[in-house]
């Protein structure tokens, strides 16, 4: 009895019988229940600890303890005091050889913090899904208000290349419409939600030039640099290849980043990119 009053929930011994008259219980029913343990044991009991069972869990909980002699279940009873609160119950049915009648050994224990912690954790899982369900749909939506616009520049940008132009003017052209390209694809991964969720994001293998791709770059942020009075210079080793196998659009965002934010954080001097 002593080591039974120190569990953290209660004890008990129940005769195999309906509603499972109580033996013994512990006095730590009482914390559980609101109801002295006296009302509950045998030979005169007040009640049946069956008569606590929320209505939607009875039926449920007598058909969990009579179809095996061992179980493990968790339902709601009712307080003295009206409060409905969650319990884990594990049960063994014992026979001996004296004794006829078989009975049960039980412990149960108050889990309604749990349960409280767990449906708190499912409202906000159905809310984050909600949360990125509306992004989906955002997203999309969004998609056919960047992509009309971005297409219109690539379109007149390649028909304007196919015109009479000047060196510089063409140079200009090129790098608009491949940098517009190149917000197009970005935008196309943007707009893959399913594969930024599982954090997969595929590289392409295909043929570029390298040097094409720097001079891109430098081509569109030499005017952020000039704009500061800073000097932006490129050295391209000789042994660069004429082409190479890989995702031109990544190795321009990057080179994009790395060379923005040393125009950004460089005050006087030069900006130099080094290619070898």
């Amino acid at each position: 009895r002593p080591l039974i009053s120190n569990m953290p929930g209660m004890a008990y011994r129940c005769l195999l019988e309906k509603d499972w008259p109580m033996v013994f219980i512990s006095e730590a029913v009482e914390n559980i229940t609101g109801y002295n343990a006296s009302e509950f044991t045998l030979p005169n009991p007040k009640r049946s600890f069956a008569d606590l069972y929320h209505p939607d869990d009875r039926e449920r909980i007598y058909a969990e303890v009579a179809e095996q002699s061992s179980f493990a279940l968790e339902y709601r009873i009712i307080r003295k005091d009206g409060q409905i609160r969650w319990l884990f119950e594990h049960g063994n049915m014992v026979q001996v050889e004296d004794r006829e009648e078989p009975w049960l050994d039980g412990f149960i224990m108050d889990i309604t913090d749990r349960k409280t912690m767990e449906q708190d954790m499912l409202l906000a899982k159905e809310k984050a899904e909600q949360a990125a369900a509306a992004r989906a749909a955002f997203l999309a939506n969004m998609s056919h208000e960047i992509r009309t616009p971005m297409n219109a520049i690539i379109g007149f940008s390649d028909i304007l290349m196919d015109a009479r132009l000047t060196t510089e003017q063409y140079k200009h052209l090129t790098t608009i419409n491949r940098s517009a390209k190149s917000l197009l694809h970005l935008l196309n991964d943007i707009l893959d939600s399913a594969k930024l969720d599982k954090g997969k994001l595929e590289l392409e293998q295909r043929p570029f030039c390298l040097t094409d791709e720097i001079d891109a770059v430098v081509s569109t942020l030499w005017l952020q640099a000039d704009a500061k009075g800073l000097k932006l210079h490129v050295s391209v080793d000789e042994n660069i290849a004429t082409g190479y196998l890989g995702s031109p659009e990544r190795i321009r965002q990057v080179l994009t980043n790395l060379v923005g934010n040393a125009i950004k954080f460089a005050d006087t001097g030069e900006v130099k990119i080094s290619v070898t």
